[in-house]
């Protein structure tokens, strides 16, 4: 069992039936980490500010970022975060698979960039592939 997989996952999602459909699917795929939601932008970014928030977010196995929210969304979020924090992966999550977005994500830091499909199947496969990469395949630092 790898260290990492005692360590939280920080998903930063507006929306509860998304919200609710990750912790589903990370469910379905056996893994037991605990999932800390922020779950707006405005949310995410008070934790950054914040001493407790940002060494909470440090301690992470993994980010899960939406990218598209109301208010503080997601390219100021990984921006600020990259900004505090470099080691801990960030992996962005869209329904947008504009090439424009994909790049600006890469281009301030994230890991990776997801785009969300709309059947849960695919969802679900998506979901298990991402934990068990950075929980049980990379190497990252303590």
């Amino acid at each position: 069992m790898s260290e990492h997989q005692n360590r939280p996952i920080v998903s930063v999602e507006d929306s509860d039936e998304d919200f609710a459909s990750l912790c589903q699917a990370l469910n379905d795929a056996g893994v037991t980490n605990p999932v800390q939601r922020c779950a707006s932008g405005r949310a995410a970014l008070d934790a950054l500010s914040s001493d407790k928030g940002c060494v909470a977010t440090r301690k992470a196995a993994f980010v899960l970022l939406d990218l598209n929210m109301p208010g503080a969304d997601g390219r100021g979020l990984l921006e600020l975060f990259r900004s505090r924090e470099r080691s801990v992966p960030v992996i962005v999550l869209s329904t947008s698979s504009y090439p424009d977005d994909i790049a600006f994500c890469y281009d301030k830091g994230a890991n990776g960039y997801l785009v969300k499909p709309l059947e849960y199947d695919r969802w679900q496969e998506m979901i298990a592939r991402v934990a068990t990469y950075w929980l049980e395949t990379v190497a990252l630092p303590p």
